[in-house]
């Protein structure tokens, strides 16, 4: 019969005792008799030709979901929070998420006494974008490993930012977005990129910085000195807020024709590295329309006149 042993096959052999043919023992000597061998424990029958599995594979064959998910494979668990930890998103596991738009109600109004005196034509909404995923709620959301350019603009890094999100969230947002009202989901000053999605974080100042490995206390970094010294971009971990805002400019109610808009505000963003080459998004070319002279040769003003106005002072 055949036994297994530390992943390795053994054959228990029948040990037959006989006479030598050559010499003969002597007389009333008893012949030695082996040993009794005790036998093995009995196990289950195995396939023939199959090990016991090594430690390694036995661990990723008996690997929980849990684990594998916090290791950055490809899948989500009901029974585990995602927006807590997971970050790494993909186009599968982005798709699980539910992007819930808001509806707009009179109390998400925002108009206020500096949107009247900028632009007293217009009334303005704005509330928050919740996501979900089986029994779990929340008001934010993480991306890892997202990048920010750098710039030189007035107000970059201290001011405002631009960061670079995976592509495949915008079409989700705009999918979402559109079962309430049209949705517009790029930012109407940057060129749109199917790879990356370009959102524009306002007031940011305080939010960039690093986790400190001893104490693991946050500490603020100055983006702006961060972008001026090196004169490259940063990779962060950010975790974000979207909100979805929408206006109409005749003081009138919203329509079921307003069309979202989006805003997204930084709640937290850790650095993780600095001096990486990031490019910037194409921006909007906001050129000056071109004014074409009006005046013909009948309109030049006379020697004469040029003198007299010259008198007056002119």
């Amino acid at each position: 019969m055949s036994d297994v042993d530390n992943g390795e096959m053994y054959e228990d052999v029948e040990v037959e005792v006989t006479d030598d043919e050559g010499e003969q023992p002597a007389t009333n000597v008893p012949i030695q008799q082996p040993k009794a061998t005790p036998s093995p424990k009995p196990t289950a029958p195995r396939t023939p030709g199959r090990v016991a599995p090594s430690a390694a594979v036995a661990e990723l064959v008996h690997t929980p979901p849990e684990a594998r998910a916090a290791a950055g494979v490809d899948t989500l668990t009901p029974a585990k929070n995602p927006f807590t930890t997971r970050g790494n998103w993909s186009p599968s596991t982005f798709s699980q998420i539910g992007v819930v738009f808001p509806t707009l109600t009179p109390k998400d109004e925002t108009t206020n006494e500096l949107t009247r005196a900028t632009r007293p034509e217009c009334r303005y909404w704005k509330a928050p974008i919740k996501f979900s995923y089986s029994t779990f709620t929340s008001s934010t959301i993480r991306f890892n490993n997202v990048h920010v350019p750098y710039h030189n603009g007035n107000g970059y890094g201290s001011s405002y930012v631009y960061i670079a999100l995976p592509g495949f969230v915008a079409s989700q947002f705009a999918e979402a977005g559109k079962t309430r009202r049209p949705t517009v989901v790029n930012e109407k000053s940057l060129v749109p990129d199917e790879q990356r999605w370009w959102r524009i974080a306002n007031n940011v100042e305080g939010k960039f910085g690093a986790i400190n490995r001893e104490t693991s206390l946050f500490h603020a970094k100055p983006l702006q000195t961060i972008f001026e010294t090196t004169g490259r971009g940063v990779t962060v971990n950010v975790v974000v807020q979207f909100m979805a805002k929408a206006n109409t400019e005749d003081k009138s109610n919203l329509k079921p024709t307003t069309s979202f808009t989006l805003a997204m505000e930084v709640v937290r963003a850790y650095i993780v590295d600095v001096g990486v080459d990031v490019q910037m998004p194409v921006r909007v070319s906001k050129a000056k329309p071109k004014v074409e002279p009006l005046a013909v040769a009948r309109d030049v003003a006379t020697d004469s006149l040029m003198k007299r106005l010259s008198e007056l002072g002119l």
